[in-house]
Parts: C-alpha cells; structure tokens; sequence
C-alpha cells in the first residue's frame, strides 16, 4: 500500500484526529513528494499553529506560493516578515507579488531582497521583474551587477537580450557575447545566440565563426556545411581555408582551395591521400599534374614522369583535361609533339572553343614547322586572351617562325 493511502486509511480509522508532529510530518513529506502542496499547507500550517515552530511556519508560507494562493502567502509573508527581515520571506513575497500581477511591490521588495543578500541570483531577479515592468535601463543595470557578482552565462545572455532586442543595440550584445566568449568560453546555446545576433546584422563572417564554435561542440554535417557555406558567401578563403586545416571537414574543398591559391605542393599532397583513399583517378591525374605545378623548374625528368602518369589515366578516361595536359607536356618539353598534337585534338573534339586547347594545338604545329596552320591558330587565340604570358609568349614565337618562313618561302 502507498504512504498516502496508509494515511487515508489512518484518518477513516479515527486517527487523524489525535494530533501527532512525526505523523504530521511524514505527511506534509509525503505530500511535497507527490507535489500536492495543498496538503502540504495544511500540514505545515497545523505543526506551525500547534508548535509555533518557524521552519514549517516558512515551507507552509512557501506552499501557498507554489499553490499559487499568492494573496494567503503574501498576507502570511508580510506578518512573518514584520518579526524578522528573512531574506527567504523577503524572496517568496517578492515571487507572491509577481504572482498576483503586482510588479511595482515586487520590485520594491526585490531591491531590498538585493541589499539584505547580495548574489547573482536576487540580481537576475530585480533584473527580470524590471524587464517585465519594460524599465530595460535598470534591468540592464541589474543584470551588470549580477554578472560582475558570477560571470554566469545566464546573467550574460539576458544582458545580451535587453540590449539586442529591447534598446536596438545589436552590435554592443554582440560585444557583450565576444567578451564573454573569449574569457570564459562558449556553450552550444550562447554561440546559437550569437549566431542568430551576427544573421540579423548580415554579418556571415559572424555567423560562420560562431558555427565554428558550436561544432567544437558537435561536429556534425550540417554545421560543417553551413560553415562552408557562409565563408564563400562573405568571400572569405582564408578563413575558410584555415578552418578545414585545423578540421579536416572536406579535403575536396580543401584541394580546390590550394588549388587556386597556387599552394600546388599542398595540394598535390591532397591530392595523393584522396587517391590512396578512394582508389579514384582523378585523384592520381591531380597529384600528377599538381606536383609537376608546384616545381619551380619542370626539368625534362619531372616532364617525363608526369607524362607517364597521365599515359596511364587517359588509357582509362578520356577527359579533355588530361588530355590537353598530357599533350602538351609531349609538346612543350619535345618529348613526342606529333602525339602531343594527337592527344590535343582528341580534346577539342570535347570543348571545340576552348582557346586554352586551342593554343596547345598551336604551339604542337609549331613544334612541327607546321607555321602556317600554328600561326592561323595563335593568331585568334591572342586576339581573345591578349593579357595571358603564356600566349603571349606563343603568339610572338610563331609569329615570328610564320614571318620568317613567309619571307622564305618568296
């Protein structure tokens, strides 16, 4: 049988009627445990009025409060009170006044509630009951001292809020977080705040540093990705090349990232673990081509191994950019032009326009003597990429071996 139908079943009995402490005890306890803290109040009001004992005289008082009889427990409180300034009355009158809808007479009594005890936990209080009461200044105020008492996170955040969304002053919250942060450190929530603060500003650089945060705490996909994300909309490489360092997120994106910086040896390094791991040739065309990018001065070796590799990928795919690069190596360092010419055709019959492929089949027929058909060809890739060395380069060789050979040929 259950405590409280034991005490039923005594009271049906007769027994209830004879008054006993312990008995009574045990019941307001056992009712506490079930929450039912009517019964409690009767329970300790009856030990309080037959004992006139002060601890059951207070948990009786705070039973009306959580039974919300908030006129009872302030009616009670403020007679209790009058015997002895007790900061645990003080704080219970001060929640039976907010309860009743009576803001003024709970402020008053929470600034005494601060001044008798000074913790952050009656600070938060004033403060709230003031933000409730929309004085957003004194609430601020509060909050400060609360937060000069403990640096909580609570304190900060509500800080944070009046100033953000009360007093229109996103970028101060914004410096009240940061502080935070940098001295004492984030938690999921408070970097989620931040965040939300930064996206209201349009800040996305803001918004991706506070997401890196948060994924320090849980390093999942999304957050990876809207990491990702945010940096290439603010055009912020760097960082975004920084964090995928220190993370590993995605070595893909990581790759292409060096790969426009021109960091070819990092990349080629990249490019080499992404090919040990999935076994894909791309991956092992890329190291090839990067590592032959990233020497200073491609010696005729060098040429030969990165010819040998890419012989080796475009045995198995066709892509037009392998060839163009495998032919071009052939052309560049005389290693085979006439296959170099060969592979470069098999290329533009995939991108026909594109004046990159266009300009190593000129510099193939260059290397042939074949000047007229190279000058033909340089001649419409220079008009269209004026600025590009390489072709500049181009385009003055074989202009002037067409010259030469036009004079010759007289």
């Amino acid at each position: 049988m259950k405590l409280f139908s034991l005490f039923a079943a005594l009271a049906i009995a007769g027994f209830a009627a004879v008054y006993s402490r312990d008995l009574y005890e045990i019941m307001a306890l056992d009712a506490e445990n079930r929450a039912d803290f009517n019964a409690s109040a009767e329970y300790r009001r009856a030990i309080y009025l037959r004992d006139d004992d002060k601890t059951n005289r207070y948990r009786w008082i705070e039973a009306l409060l959580r039974t919300e009889r908030y006129g009872e427990a302030i009616d009670e409180a403020s007679s209790a009170l009058k015997e002895e300034d007790d900061v645990f009355l003080r704080r219970v009158l001060t929640m039976s006044y907010y309860g009743a809808r009576d803001l003024k007479k709970a402020i008053v009594n929470a600034v005494v509630l601060t001044q008798r005890e000074r913790n952050i936990e009656n600070f938060l209080l004033l403060g709230d009951l003031y933000a409730l009461d929309r004085q957003d200044a004194k609430a601020l105020k509060a909050y400060r001292t609360a937060y000069a008492i403990a640096p909580a996170e609570t304190a900060i955040d509500k800080m944070a809020t009046i100033l953000a969304e009360r007093l229109r002053k996103p970028k101060e919250a914004i410096a009240y977080y940061e502080t935070h942060v940098a001295e004492r450190g984030c938690s999921e929530y408070l970097c989620s705040r931040l965040a939300s603060l930064y996206a209201k500003l349009n800040d996305a650089g803001g918004v991706a540093g506070a997401y890196k945060r948060i994924y320090r705490f849980r390093p999942d996909l999304v957050i990876g990705e809207k990491i990702i994300e945010l940096y290439a909309i603010d055009k912020d490489y760097k960082s975004l090349t920084l964090w995928l360092e220190e993370t590993r997120f995605n070595d893909e994106i990581l790759l292409e990232l060096y790969r426009n910086d021109k960091r070819f040896s990092e990349a080629a390094a990249i490019a080499a673990k992404l090919y040990r791991a999935s076994g894909k040739i791309d991956y092992f065309a890329l190291n090839a081509m990067l590592e032959y990018e990233a020497a200073k001065s491609a010696d005729l070796d060098l040429a030969k191994r990165t010819a040998n590799a890419l012989e080796q990928v475009v045995a198995k795919s066709k892509n037009h950019v392998y060839l163009n690069y495998l032919g071009y190596l052939l052309i560049d360092h005389d290693l085979d032009a006439a296959r170099g010419v060969e592979y470069v055709q098999q290329a533009l019959e995939t991108e026909p326009n594109n004046v990159y492929y266009i300009d190593s089949l000129a510099w193939g027929y260059f290397k042939l003597g074949r000047f007229k058909e190279a000058y033909a060809l340089i001649a419409k890739v220079a008009a269209k990429e004026k600025n590009d060395p390489t072709v500049r380069k181009h385009h003055k060789a074989i202009k002037k071996s067409y010259e030469q050979s036009a004079e010759g040929s007289q």
